[in-house]
């Protein structure tokens, strides 16, 4: 079980959770960094597991995202006030069969923040979607905590 927490200042709970999964650490030095890591994942052929530096799983999440059979699946978490969003990257599974099917999706550059989008639009031209995962993780963002929706 791969799993990989990209982070420029990781939580530490973040830290602390995903900890007993040893898990590979990657800070992202700059803009461009998270879609170089991508395709550095991408070349690899492996499935993965992608745990964001202000995000906390729950027990077994991710061994959940593991024993699915999708080839993409998320938690959803609290983003800009709301909770729904499953096709960002907090905490996110890629599989071979994605990776096979959009080989070249990180060729080009891109800032950290598109990347989630880049992916979810190619692939769903291809009529693949990401698996929603339930009940949501846990955001740490400041900016995003707010009063409950």
């Amino acid at each position: 079980m791969k799993v990989v927490v990209p982070y420029t200042n990781l939580h530490p709970v973040t830290k602390m959770v995903t900890e007993w999964y040893k898990p590979e650490y990657v800070h992202l030095e700059d803009d461009d960094a998270y879609r170089r890591l991508l395709k550095q994942l991408w070349e690899e052929r492996e499935s993965v597991v992608i745990v964001e530096h202000d995000v906390v799983p729950w027990p077994y999440a991710i061994e959940e995202l593991f024993r699915c059979s999708c080839w993409w699946g998320a938690y959803s978490y609290q983003l800009h006030g709301g909770v729904g969003i499953h096709h960002g990257f907090g905490c996110t599974k890629f599989g071979l069969k994605l990776m096979e099917a959009v080989p070249f999706i990180w060729d080009e550059p891109g800032h950290w923040n598109s990347l989630d989008q880049r992916l979810y639009f190619c692939a769903r031209k291809l009529g693949i979607e990401p698996h929603p995962h339930r009940p949501p993780v846990i955001h740490l963002s400041e900016k995003h905590i707010g009063e409950p929706p």
